[in-house]
């Protein structure tokens, strides 16, 4: 299930955000190494393409996206993290990174602190840890996950046709126990002396 679940989330990472699988495996391994959250790795690179075609057609943002438009996401975030890791002053380094990344800026610099380099030194880590998932591999995770959930789903409406035809039988039970019980309550409280003494007895008997 565990498999199941981390590859069809790479799936269908790689359909929000047009980057492939397998570098989507390296990410989320340089995410993890530098304490950033995966969910904020792919708001950033939707927002960082959403910058680039903003720079190049309208001339918004930092200059040096105006020519990214035509490059794969891999390539994008690589040159970016080159830029970034060239600025010396920190200030200004995250406010151009939430510039092109959004509220997620900030959350990245870790993982980019090293530039284009270091995100390729992180892939060829999680390649030696077997972390690279192939996109075979995650399109199969993606059709058991959908399985798994359409059984879930099957089980749930057994279960809720199961409660439509035997919750009236057990709400009298419940209520022929919830009488039983009060009698029970009412017994005890009107022969407290005698429920000592039973007890006392028993403790003596262990």
């Amino acid at each position: 299930h565990s498999w199941a679940s981390s590859g069809a989330e790479l799936a269908r990472m790689n359909q929000r955000t047009g980057m492939a699988v397998e570098s989507l495996s390296a990410l989320k391994f340089a995410a993890e190494a530098t304490g950033t959250e995966f969910e904020s790795v792919e708001v950033g690179i939707k927002r960082m393409q959403k910058a680039i075609y903003a720079s190049a057609r309208k001339g918004e943002g930092p200059a040096f996206l105006r020519g990214m438009i035509g490059l794969s996401p891999e390539k994008q975030l690589d040159a970016i993290a080159d830029k970034l890791a060239a600025m010396g002053n920190p200030a200004e380094r995250a406010a151009v990174a939430m510039q092109i990344f959004g509220k997620s800026g900030t959350a990245m610099l870790p993982m980019l602190s090293r530039g284009a380099a270091g995100l390729a030194e992180f892939r060829k880590e999680a390649e030696a840890m077997g972390l690279i998932r192939s996109k075979e591999d995650v399109e199969n995770a993606l059709r058991l996950s959908v399985a798994w959930g359409h059984l879930t789903g099957s089980v749930t409406a057994l279960k809720n046709a199961l409660g439509s035809a035997i919750g009236p039988l057990l709400t009298g039970v419940a209520t022929r126990m919830r009488e039983g019980v009060k009698a029970v309550r009412d017994w005890v409280k009107a022969n407290q002396p005698l429920v000592v003494q039973f007890f006392q007895i028993g403790a003596l008997a262990v």
